[in-house]
């Protein structure tokens, strides 16, 4: 893919992951979710794409991004939710 279209995609893709944490609001988005549901919108997307557009979101502090770590399950989730302005 040229660079001027796969700019045009990454454009894309935050849009419809800011719509998504609007959607969420208060309850935050973990990045698997936001991939799942682009994925079923048609867009084609790599688990690389949702992090470099979820960390360029939050460089702009359009989201913020908490990390849940539950130790006593050996889990650790990153969410994304909206900042407010």
């Amino acid at each position: 893919m040229n660079e001027g279209l796969r700019n045009i995609q990454n454009s894309i893709i935050r849009g419809q992951i800011l719509r998504l944490c609007s959607l969420a609001n208060q309850t935050g988005l973990g990045n698997e979710v936001i991939k799942s549901t682009l994925i079923q919108s048609g867009y084609d997307v790599t688990e690389r794409d949702v992090l470099n557009a979820v960390d360029y979101l939050e460089g702009n502090e359009l989201i913020r991004v908490e990390v849940h770590d539950i130790k006593a399950l050996d889990f650790k989730r990153h969410m994304a939710y909206i900042q407010p302005k």
